[in-house]
């Protein structure tokens, strides 16, 4: 069985409707990918992921940040090749 959380973006691209975010939630095990979507010709599109631990406690504000109405950083988390520790870094997604 899978929970899902839904996180409203707001408006970003100021089109009359608010982005979303998806949280997958699994009871075993903490990977997963937060999924982005966004209102366009009339249907809900996915317009990229992030890596994250999705057991890790933090605030969604520090995942997303906003740069414009066609653009949002947001925060990855994964492991490094060995798994012996955490990395972070942001990338750029496109609202298309």
């Amino acid at each position: 069985m899978q929970l899902v959380l839904v996180e409203n973006l707001g408006d970003i691209n100021k089109d009359g409707f608010c982005e979303f975010a998806i949280f997958p939630h699994w009871y075993i095990g903490c990977w997963g990918k937060i999924q982005y979507f966004t209102f366009k010709n009339n249907e809900w599109k996915n317009f990229g992921f992030a890596r994250a631990n999705i057991c890790e406690e933090v605030t969604f504000e520090k995942h997303v940040k906003v740069i414009s109405t066609k653009k949002i950083k947001v925060m990855e988390v994964y492991p490094n090749k060995d798994y012996s520790e955490m990395l972070q870094r942001y990338k750029t997604l496109k609202l298309d």
